[in-house]
C-alpha cells in the first residue's frame, strides 16, 4: 500500500472540508437566489411603470370632449404631478416589499386625472391636479360605504397601501 489516505484525510479534515463546502454552497446559493429575486423585481417594477406610463400617454393625446362624458385633456403640469406621484408610490411599495396592484387610470371633464385601486371592499383613488394630490379611501358594502378624503403626503404612501391590502 503505497499511502493509507486516513492519515492524510483524517475523519476529521473530511468532516471539516464537507462543512466548508456545504457552507460555501449554501451561501452560494443564498446569494444567487438574492440575486434573482432584486433582477426579477426591477424587471417587473420596470414593466409596471412602462404600463403606467402607457396609460398616462394616452391621456396626453386625448381630445376634450371626445366622448360622451366630455372629459377634458390633463395639462403638462397635471400628467407630470401624475407620473411623479405613481412613481413614489411604486418605488415606496416595491421598497417595502408589498404586491403591486395595476390601477384604473382615467381623467376627468375638469382634466384631472384619477388613478384608482380596488381590492375587496375597499377602494383608494388618486385625484390629481397641477399642484395636489387628493386622496380617497371608500369601504365597506355598497349600501353602507364609507369614505375618508385628504390631501396626499409621502408619508401617507405605504399607510394606504397596507390598508388596501387588508380589503
Amino acid at each position: 500500500m503505497w499511502l493509507d489516505k486516513s492519515h492524510m484525510f483524517g475523519q476529521e479534515r473530511r468532516t471539516t472540508v464537507s462543512t466548508e463546502l456545504e457552507d460555501f454552497y449554501q451561501e452560494r446559493r443564498t446569494t444567487v437566489s438574492t440575486e434573482l429575486e432584486d433582477f426579477y423585481k426591477t424587471v417587473t417594477l420596470s414593466w409596471q411603470k412602462r404600463r403606467i406610463e402607457d396609460q398616462l400617454d394616452a391621456l396626453a393625446q386625448m381630445k376634450d370632449n371626445s366622448d360622451e362624458y366630455e372629459l377634458k385633456k390633463p395639462t403638462e403640469s397635471t400628467l407630470t404631478q401624475a407620473k411623479l406621484s405613481i412613481e413614489e408610490l411604486l418605488n415606496s411599495i416595491s421598497h417595502a416589499g408589498y404586491p403591486w396592484l395595476m390601477p384604473f387610470i382615467s381623467s376627468d371633464e375638469d382634466g384631472y386625472i384619477t388613478i384608482e385601486w380596488h381590492k375587496g371592499e375597499r377602494e383608494l383613488h388618486f385625484d390629481i391636479e397641477e399642484n395636489e394630490v387628493e386622496y380617497t379611501k371608500l369601504w365597506g358594502p355598497n349600501t353602507d360605504m364609507k369614505i375618508h378624503s385628504d390631501i396626499l403626503n409621502r408619508d401617507d404612501y405605504l399607510k394606504l397601501w397596507e390598508w388596501l391590502l387588508d380589503g
